[in-house]
């Protein structure tokens, strides 16, 4: 938990038991308190970051982060190609994004746990690329992991960007060809 409260002269950093003066902070005392942003949650150290990793690791984690994310950027350019094939008009291709857009927020475990969902939206999850990224970016970013755990999330991505781009295909050539 980060407190911020304003303070006259020169500002005080303080994380843990280490304190610093910082200029040019305009103020701003910042306090981080033990356990959470200086320690990790309930003082269980955190696996990953970039904090105290060697370049090398740091290369590592980057390359995940990028791959995950490009694999997911595929997956939903595939979704707007599909969408854009089913859709007669601009406003129902926009309310298409939308009416995928937003119910695949929830059921992906960024604003909630997917543990904490009912069953059916936990296996519904399973569809949702947007799952498997949170997963990766998690994994890579809090724990620090490595192909050994991001393996099912890596080829589950590029399936769901074969599968929609496959529909997406065969909806475009029964159109003739035409958007």
């Amino acid at each position: 938990m980060v407190g911020l409260g304003v303070s006259p002269g020169w500002p005080l950093l303080r994380t843990g038991s280490r304190e610093a003066r910082k200029p040019g902070w305009g103020g701003v005392e910042v306090r981080t308190h033990p356990g959470t942003a200086s320690g990790g949650r309930f003082g269980a150290p955190g696996r990953g970051g970039y904090r105290g990793a060697t370049a090398q690791e740091i290369g590592r984690r980057s390359g995940f982060l990028l791959l995950v994310m490009l694999l997911f950027v595929l997956g939903s350019l595939a979704v707007g190609i599909l969408i854009s094939t089913l859709a007669r008009t601009q406003v129902q291709a926009v309310f298409g994004t939308y009416a995928y857009a937003f119910p695949t927020i929830f059921p992906s475990g960024f604003v909630f746990p997917v543990d904490g969902i009912p069953r059916f939206f936990q296996l519904l999850s399973y569809l949702v690329p947007a799952r498997y990224l949170i997963e990766g970016l998690r994994g890579v970013m809090l724990k620090g992991v490595g192909w050994a755990v991001l393996w099912p999330h890596l080829l589950a991505l590029p399936c769901f960007s074969t599968l929609v781009l496959f529909l997406a295909s065969v909806r475009f050539q029964r159109q003739g060809g035409r958007l």
